[in-house]
């Protein structure tokens, strides 16, 4: 009986702790199987029939690079399964390209998965899969592809491929159409993260340098609207998309659409400690760790070193400088990407 007692007391212990730890997981599953009913419902109601008893609404039309893109959302009866697609069409408005979208179960509210057809030769290669981490997203490398290639010449290599270069188009159009009919974004039917995070570790550029294009370091879909923030713009600031380095230090520029996180990029400003009040005999070399003197620590090397006078002091491929003459001042500058430092070299006798 005490053992009894003791599993007993070990299990309702177990389901504590998991409904502690676990609520938003168990909220998140709601919500999603709540919102999916939602754009169930609207389709049944606002839904033109088929013969084979099922529903659908045609939701929005598109064209850009001489394509066409239309999107339904498809009640299937039978089966209680939403199915969202996205057709492709050629310039003339008529020849499929390619269809390809993603299927949910409605009963359970959760995704089944995800499907690509591209029509090759006349022909239809089916490509279908399953989402190895539900609930985050998932280019093509991260799905399990079923092909399926129907005699149409291309490899399974070649499909796959297709596949995953439709990814971008199949979940921004399904976004756009649910925030357009319910105001939703595509986290409120179980996807809490749009895109599969693009992270680079970091990134290390010099005070002063400015104009950098975030899309370099943190990839960026196509004809996606995005916003930036710098964690201390002080140090980074981003302008219209742009890196502007100002001070020494560490920040973190996260890239959003809407409320989802695109990417990430820790970036270090460093700066150069340049001496200052160079003196320099003729026939003498500096070497470049003598005239910036942080130079060995720092990651940056410089694109540029210049003298505003060769005749009087040259640099070599290193940055070392040499005197020619006796005497007279000369500027030498110094360019990481867009920051320019400059110091006075004065050049004196032995």
């Amino acid at each position: 009986m005490k053992n009894i007692k003791k599993i007993t007391c070990f299990i309702l212990t177990l389901v504590m702790v998991f409904l502690m730890v676990c609520p938003t997981m168990a909220k998140e599953g709601s919500d999603a199987k709540s919102n999916i009913s939602t754009i169930v419902k609207y389709v049944k109601k606002k839904g033109k029939s088929t013969s084979g008893g099922n529903k659908y609404v045609t939701c929005n039309w598109d064209k850009h690079n001489n394509h066409g893109y239309t999107t339904q959302l498809i009640y299937i009866s039978k089966s209680n399964i939403l199915n969202y697609r996205l057709t492709i069409v050629d310039s003339d408005g008529k020849s499929i390209i390619s269809t390809s979208g993603m299927r949910f179960n409605t009963e359970k509210g959760s995704l089944i998965d995800t499907y690509y057809n591209p029509r090759i030769y006349g022909r239809v290669a089916s490509i279908s899969g399953k989402i190895k981490n539900p609930g985050t997203y998932h280019k093509g490398d991260a799905i399990s592809y079923t092909v399926d290639v129907n005699e149409t010449n291309e490899t399974k290599k070649d499909l796959a491929y297709y596949a995953k270069t439709n990814e971008e188009n199949r979940f921004n159009y399904f976004e756009d159409t649910l925030q357009q009919l319910f105001n939703m974004d595509i986290s409120s039917v179980g996807f809490p993260e749009y895109y599969q995070s693009s992270q680079c570790k970091s990134k290390t550029y010099v005070a002063g340098d400015n104009g950098i294009a975030v899309s370099s370091i943190i990839k960026i879909p196509k004809n996606t609207e995005v916003s930036y923030k710098s964690s201390d713009p002080d140090i980074v600031k981003v302008n219209k998309g742009k890196l502007n380095c100002k001070n020494p230090g560490d920040a973190t520029i996260t890239v959003k659409k809407k409320k989802a996180v695109i990417g990430t990029c820790e970036i270090k400003v460093e700066k150069p400690e340049i001496e200052e009040d160079i003196e320099i005999e003729k026939g003498e070399t500096l070497a470049f760790n003598e005239i910036v003197i942080n130079a060995d620590e720092m990651k940056n090397k410089p694109d540029s070193v210049t003298s505003s006078d060769e005749s009087r002091l040259v640099v070599d491929s290193k940055g070392n400088i040499t005197a020619k003459k006796k005497k007279g001042n000369v500027t030498l500058t110094i360019k990481y990407g867009k920051a320019e430092y400059t110091t006075k070299i004065k050049l004196i006798k032995a």
